[in-house]
């Protein structure tokens, strides 16, 4: 292998695992229904919106599937009523996490490739250099949310949506009094938790694979 190519290999798989583990860390925490099963009791969810404990999971479990299930494009809440900018609102957010399921596995799929070009090399090196770049993303994180995770929130919508329809009316979309900002601080922390976890990993498989192939 050209050494050229082999600085390439390197460069191309360490940014591809960069951005492949936050993207899967939002997708599980996304997934993880249990986190909010928990909020709606310690947060008093129920008392805030006035809505019975099945009937929050019944539209919060909609809400979730809905953005991620690519067939199910007409949003319908089963029991809430809604206004249309809170249906553009999550249908905006649907096509958000349809572009990164779709940058998901284009990535997995260019590592697969760049990792069989570059096996023959016996250099690891990338599972390092991403464990140490992927710790900078949650202690990045971490440090904006204790500080103020109010305007990191605000700062994220910003970035992600061009108008100010996730700022919800609760008296036109009672969708957001279940959906309180404690439960997305919460998401955030399990966030950052799991890249520090897949920080850990790599660097683990990474003195592993050079330990086993240095014989």
């Amino acid at each position: 292998m050209k050494k050229s190519n082999h600085y390439i290999y390197q460069i191309l798989l360490t940014i591809c695992i960069l951005l492949l583990f936050p993207i899967l860390s939002l997708k599980f925490t996304l997934n993880f229904k249990p986190l909010y099963y928990s909020d709606v009791v310690s947060l008093n969810i129920s008392q805030i919106s006035n809505l019975d404990t099945n009937e929050i999971k019944l539209n919060y479990d909609y809400i979730i599937n809905y953005l991620q299930n690519p067939n199910n494009k007409e949003f319908e809440l089963p029991t809430l009523h809604y206004s249309d900018k809170g249906k553009i609102h999550f249908e905006e957010v649907k096509s958000i996490f349809n572009k990164l399921n779709f940058i998901f596995y284009i990535l997995i799929f260019i590592i697969l490739i760049t990792l069989s070009l570059n096996w023959k090399s016996m250099n690891f090196s990338f599972f390092k250099w991403s464990s140490i770049y992927l710790l900078f993303i949650p202690l990045t994180l971490l440090l904006a949310f204790l500080i103020n995770f109010d305007k990191s929130f605000t700062f994220f919508h910003k970035i992600f949506f061009n108008n100010d329809y996730w700022l919800l009316d609760p008296k036109t979309d009672p969708i957001i009094n279940i959906l309180p900002q404690e439960f997305f601080f919460h998401c955030g922390i399990i966030i950052v938790f799991l890249m520090f976890i897949w920080s850990f990993i790599l660097y683990f498989v990474y003195r592993k694979l050079t330990n086993y192939f240095s014989f």
